[in-house]
C-alpha cells in the first residue's frame, strides 16, 4: 500500500514516496561517472524530526525508495544511502562489494581445492580446520566506521554521544543482512579540548534491537544510557554500571525499576517512574540505591531544534538595546513607538541583517519598553544572524572582559553556506569570529554552556559522497575550535 512516483524536469525532478500515514518529497538530479541519480529528501528538518509520522523508519524508507527508483530507471544498479543526511547515490552496475565477495568466495573454493589435493593425507578433519581457520583470518569484512545514533547530550564535563557500528563479518555468495550483528558505542568529547573516548556498551545487537536507544543524561558522576536496556559509564574511570549493579545496590526491590530504560530520565539524579505513573524512584548516584520520591509530571527534553538557542537582540543596559534585524525587520517589529519585550527569539529566515541599536523607554509595562528609536549601526550584513542564548527563555549570553555576546550567521548566500560563529561588542564590532564547516541547511544541534557552545552537523554536501557528521566545540572567550568528526 506504498507507491514510489518519479517526475522528470530536464536533467531534474522530484520522488514522491506515499503511503497511507503520508508522503515523503525527494529532489532528484542527474549525476557524473557512475553515478546515474542522486535524491535528497526535501524537508531536511521533519526528517529528523522524532516526532513525525515516520520517525524511527527513515533507514527503510529510504532503501524502499532507492529499490522501486532502481526497477523503475536502472535494470543494473545498486542503492548507497545515507539515512542521517536523507540522501540516496544510484550507481550503475553491481555494487563494489558484491564484486570483492564473489571473488574471495572463489579464492576461496580454489584455496580449498589445492588443499585437498596437497593434503589428501591428512584426512578430512584437517582439510576442514585449515579451512576455517583461513576463513577466519582473511575473510573477515571490516564493516568501516559507526555512525551516530539519537541526539547527542551535554554534561559538565563532556558531549556524549552513542555510535552504532556494524560487527566484522565473512563474506558469502548468499549473505543475509537480517543475520547482521551491530555494537553500540558511547563517545565521549571532553569539554576542556582533551581527547575523546569511545567505550563499548553493548555488542552483537540485531539490526532492530535500538531504534529508540537514547542517552538519558548525567547525574554529574554517571551518564546514562538506553540501548536494548538501561546501562551507564562512569565518567571519571569509563567502567560500565549494568542492571546487576542496582540489583546488588537494592536485593529487595522489583527489577522493573530499572530493567526497561524507556521510564527513565535525570533530574540531578537518575529516576524511573512505573507505568501507571504513580510512583517514582531516585537512585543515588555514589551507591545507586534506591529511594522514593514525588513523582514529576513534566520530563525534560534534549530534542530542542537549534532555533530555540536564537534571539534576535540583547538589552545592553536598561534602556538600550542591541539586536541583529533586517530592514524589513526593523520597519515591520523593532520600529519606533513600538513595544520589545527582553526575550526575543529570532526567526530562521534568509535575511541579510546587520546590528542596530534601540533607544528605549526605561519605564515598562508588563515588562515591555517602548521603542524610542532604532538606528543601524554600520553597512556590514550577515545572513540570518542570530545571538547565541541557553534557552528560549534567556536573554543571549552575555560575556565579558570585553563586555558582548555571541552571534551566529550564515558564510555565504547557497548550497555551500556554513555556520559562522562570533564574538561582538556591546556596539556590535566583531572581536572574533570562526566558521566551522557545518552544512548550514543541515545543522541539528546547538548546545551552549557558559565557557564553550557545542554545533553538531554534517558538513555541506559533496557530488557523490555522504557529508561527514562533526561536532565542533566553539570557546567563548577566544574563538578556539575544536573539531570532531562522529564516524568512529
Amino acid at each position: 500500500m506504498r507507491t514510489v512516483k518519479i517526475t522528470e524536469a530536464g536533467r531534474d525532478g522530484q520522488v514522491t514516496y506515499e503511503e497511507f500515514s503520508g508522503s515523503i518529497e525527494f529532489h532528484w538530479e542527474y549525476g557524473g561517472g557512475d553515478v546515474v541519480a542522486i535524491l535528497q529528501v526535501k524537508d531536511t528538518q521533519t526528517w529528523r524530526d522524532p516526532m513525525s509520522w515516520f520517525a524511527g523508519r527513515t533507514s527503510e524508507i529510504l532503501h524502499f525508495v532507492a529499490a522501486e527508483v532502481i526497477q523503475q530507471r536502472v535494470p543494473i544498479g545498486f542503492a548507497e544511502v545515507d539515512a542521517f543526511a536523507g540522501t540516496i547515490l544510484v550507481r550503475q552496475g553491481k555494487p563494489t562489494d558484491l564484486a570483492r565477495r564473489e571473488a574471495a568466495a572463489w579464492m576461496g573454493r580454489y584455496a580449498k581445492l589445492r588443499r585437498k589435493l596437497g593434503l589428501v593425507v591428512l584426512g578430512v578433519g584437517l582439510i576442514a580446520a585449515a579451512f576455517m581457520w583461513f576463513k577466519n583470518k582473511f575473510l573477515v569484512i571490516d564493516p568501516g566506521k559507526g555512525i551516530p545514533v539519537g541526539l547527542s547530550v551535554r554534561t559538565d564535563t563532556h558531549v556524549a554521544t552513542l555510535i552504532r557500528s556494524l560487527v566484522p563479518y565473512t563474506p558469502s555468495l548468499h549473505r543475509d543482512a537480517s543475520k547482521d550483528r551491530y555494537r553500540v558505542s558511547v563517545f565521549l568529547v571532553p569539554l576542556d579540548g582533551s581527547d575523546p573516548r569511545l567505550i563499548p556498551v553493548a555488542n552483537e545487537l540485531e539490526g532492530n534491537s535500538f531504534n529508540l536507544a537514547k542517552i538519558i543524561g548525567s547525574d554529574g558522576k554517571t551518564l546514562w544510557f538506553d540501548a536494548n536496556g538501561l546501562g551507564g559509564v562512569d565518567l571519571k574511570t569509563h567502567e560500565l554500571v549494568a542492571p546487576d549493579d542496582f540489583h546488588r545496590a537494592n536485593p529487595s526491590l522489583d527489577p522493573v525499576w530499572w530493567v526497561d530504560g524507556r521510564g527513565m530520565e535525570v533530574r540531578g539524579r537518575l529516576r524511573s517512574t512505573a507505568r501507571d505513573q504513580k510512583s517514582t524512584m531516585e537512585f543515588d548516584p555514589a551507591t545507586l540505591k534506591a529511594v522514593p520520591v514525588e513523582v514529576a509530571r513534566n520530563k525534560l527534553p534534549f530534542d530542542h531544534t537549534p532555533e530555540y538557542f536564537l534571539g534576535a537582540g540583547a538589552f545592553t543596559s536598561h534602556d538600550e538595546w542591541l539586536g541583529l534585524h533586517s530592514p524589513e525587520e526593523a520597519e515591520r517589529n523593532f520600529k519606533p513607538k513600538s513595544w520589545l519585550k527582553r526575550v526575543v527569539q529570532a526567526d530562521d529566515a534568509k535575511e541579510q541583517r546587520c546590528f542596530h541599536r534601540g533607544v528605549l523607554d526605561p519605564d515598562t509595562s508588563d515588562g515591555h519598553h517602548r521603542i524610542i528609536s532604532m538606528t543601524a549601526l554600520g553597512v556590514d550584513t550577515f545572513l540570518n544572524g542570530a545571538f547565541l542564548r541557553m534557552d528560549d527563555a534567556s536573554e543571549p549570553i552575555r560575556l565579558t572582559s570585553p563586555d558582548g555576546y555571541l552571534v551566529k550567521f550564515t558564510s555565504k548566500p547557497g548550497l555551500n553556506g556554513t555556520i559562522v560563529v562570533a564574538r561582538v561588542d556591546t556596539d556590535g564590532r566583531i572581536i572574533w569570529k570562526v566558521d566551522t564547516g557545518i552544512d548550514r541547511f543541515l545543522l541539528s544541534q546547538i548546545l551552549p554552556g557558559a565557557n564553550s557552545v557545542v554545533f553538531i552537523g554534517p558538513r555541506p554536501q559533496v557530488p557523490d559522497k555522504v557529508s561527514e557528521p562533526l561536532l565542533v566545540l566553539v570557546d567563548n572567550a577566544s574563538g578556539k575550535i575544536t573539531t570532531t568528526s562522529l564516524w568512529k
